[in-house]
């Protein structure tokens, strides 16, 4: 059973009470080429749990009067991976909101963009896009206060399964 969630804002709700551990995979894509706010990007992101599956995809917003925007200034590779991350924060957000407890569990985020996840724990510097990279730390810090997050780098194209149904969304 698989919950397809398309751009933000979502409405559908699952208990996180029933898993401690959720594996997470994200993946982003975009055209080639010198990216632009026109160029075309998308984003995609699967949760594997024992009952059920929680899935989004959608296209990275450059538009910021459109409700899913999020921050991107352009439709790159790197922002539909940060997309995803974001897209990903913002659902496990509402799967959590339900609970009284602060310790939920373990998500663990298997990512093939170092760029994403190093720029989003503040690793690394950011140098385009701050907007959405300052608004997906804020996220990551929410959700570490309801849930632990371990961020596992996976190579991609390489046949990890959750990485590869993550780039077909």
């Amino acid at each position: 059973d698989s919950q397809t969630r398309t751009p933000h804002p979502a409405t559908n709700h699952t208990n996180t009470n029933e898993a401690t551990h959720w594996h997470a995979y994200t993946d982003g894509s975009g055209s080639k080429g010198k990216a632009t706010k026109h160029t075309l990007a998308g984003w995609g992101y699967h949760v594997a749990r024992e009952n059920n599956n929680l899935e989004g995809k959608g296209r990275v917003v450059t538009d910021n009067k459109n409700a899913a925007y999020l921050g991107a200034s352009v439709g790159s590779n790197n922002t539909g991976e940060i997309t995803a991350i974001t897209e990903l924060f913002i659902r496990m957000l509402q799967e959590t909101e339900d609970s009284s407890t602060n310790n939920l569990g373990t998500l663990h985020i298997h990512f093939d963009s170092k760029i994403a996840a190093n720029t989003i724990r503040g690793i690394w510097k950011a140098k385009t896009n701050r907007t959405l990279i300052h608004d997906t730390k804020q996220l990551y810090k929410q959700l570490q206060d309801k849930i632990v997050i371990k961020l596992n780098w996976v190579k991609g194209h390489a046949g990890n399964q959750g990485n590869e149904r993550a780039d077909q969304l």
